[in-house]
């Protein structure tokens, strides 16, 4: 058996890396969607699996950056569209590919990758752990009543789909800057965005946008951007789809979700892959209706270089803490760090000395974030303290004043 994982090399590589990835995820390749797909991957940072010849995996990374608490950016590896096809499963192809990946990141001096999991128990033998989650929430249209209802100075208006990206873009960009857990974006990805191929919608119609304007600007600060489920049985009951909320203001966030509430002919309202924190229902003047339908983990993180990510976050107290991590995956990844933020700077640094807690790399990208308690993961069996307050300590060290979210899925 001779394997091999490498970048695609022409056309014909790429069209058969795409349609791998295709029957993975029982989908097509459509001839018009391939402009867009070519402007989102990278093609040399693909690692396609072939196996005698024939290519039978794919994988890819994508140039991100990644903020952190405190809201530093980071440079991060995107690990998007892997697939194995279904006459080769369980030969260790994805091992394989996975390992290509993060060597490949490494080379590039990414201390970090991440993914979305298509299914959530892949990827923990990796070393990815679950660092972000988010909520879709359902209220009918009959029920948004806001008790405090949010008031701007400035004015919201809708922006056709062409040259949106030029609009939306430099917005997110701000946004995501001071947003822990929020992820850049390329042009390719805007492109494939904008574009919104029917397959792409899920049983919705085409993509609405509107921004808000500051006061005395056109500069937009803000933007929402929705679909629209359509129904006529009687009269008009459609349902609104909110993708994603971009504002720095919160005001100005709840008036765009109150500008959506109020559209005509709707019944219901969904918002998709918001906070679990969401701040709406607690301006609502029945909070109840608000309606959590589902809550489920978004970004998996993979830590490459402990030190220098853990640097990079900021952290509640000043602490110093001997943290264990077990990196199966990657070994060399692991071993004791000493964590101190004390001083007014983080330091991070391999120690001798006893650790205090212990822990999995991938819990240990679990909790990155600030996504999930120390005091969760140790009452799962998945953090050990071996010292008095250990935990307790960790927990602080690593809450954030909001829960991280990521609105960018790749």
């Amino acid at each position: 058996m001779d394997l091999q994982i490498r970048p695609v090399a022409d056309d014909a590589e790429f069209r058969a890396f795409l349609e791998v990835d295709a029957r993975a995820f029982a989908t097509e390749v459509r001839v018009d969607d391939l402009p867009y797909t070519e402007g989102f991957l990278e093609r040399d940072r693909t690692a396609a699996a072939f196996l005698d010849g024939q290519l039978v995996g794919s994988s890819a990374n994508l140039t991100m950056e990644l903020t952190v608490p405190g809201g530093v950016v980071v440079p991060c590896a995107g690990v998007t569209y892997v697939g194995v096809s279904p006459t080769h499963r369980r030969r260790g192809l994805l091992t394989a590919m996975m390992g290509r990946l993060l060597d490949e990141a490494v080379d590039r001096d990414e201390p970090m990758a991440a993914l979305f999991a298509s299914e959530s128990v892949i990827y923990g033998r990796f070393g990815f752990g679950a660092a972000t989650q988010s909520a879709t929430y359902s209220l009918a249209k009959a029920h948004a009543r806001f008790s405090h209802p949010a008031t701007t100075a400035g004015t919201i208006r809708l922006i056709d789909r062409e040259g949106a990206a030029a609009v939306l873009a430099p917005v997110q960009d701000r946004v995501r800057r001071r947003a822990a857990g929020a992820t850049s974006r390329s042009k390719g990805w805007w492109d494939r965005h904008i574009y919104d191929a029917p397959g792409w919608r899920h049983g919705g119609g085409p993509l609405f946008h509107a921004v808000h304007d500051p006061a005395g600007s056109h500069d937009p600060d803000a933007y929402i951007t929705w679909r629209v489920e359509t129904s006529w049985e009687i009269h008009g009951s459609h349902v609104v789809r909110v993708w994603e909320v971009q504002a720095l203001d919160p005001t100005v966030r709840l008036a765009l979700q109150q500008f959506v509430c109020s559209l005509d002919l709707i019944a219901e309202i969904r918002f998709e892959d918001h906070p679990v924190d969401e701040p709406l229902r607690w301006t609502l003047a029945d909070p109840r209706r608000l309606m959590t339908t589902s809550v489920i983990d978004a970004l998996w993180v993979r830590l490459l270089d402990i030190p220098r990510c853990l640097e990079a976050r900021a952290y509640q107290p000043a602490d110093r803490l001997v943290i264990a991590v077990d990196d199966r995956f990657r070994p060399a990844v692991g071993g004791t760090f000493a964590l101190d933020t004390g001083g007014g700077r983080v330091r991070c640094t391999r120690t001798e000395a006893a650790p205090e807690l212990s822990l999995d790399v991938a819990d240990l990208g679990a909790l990155y974030l600030g996504g999930v308690s120390a005091a969760v993961l140790a009452a799962a069996g998945r953090l050990r303290g071996h010292a008095d307050g250990a935990v307790e300590r960790a927990a602080a060290l690593f809450a954030t004043p909001t829960a991280p979210l990521t609105d960018t899925n790749f």
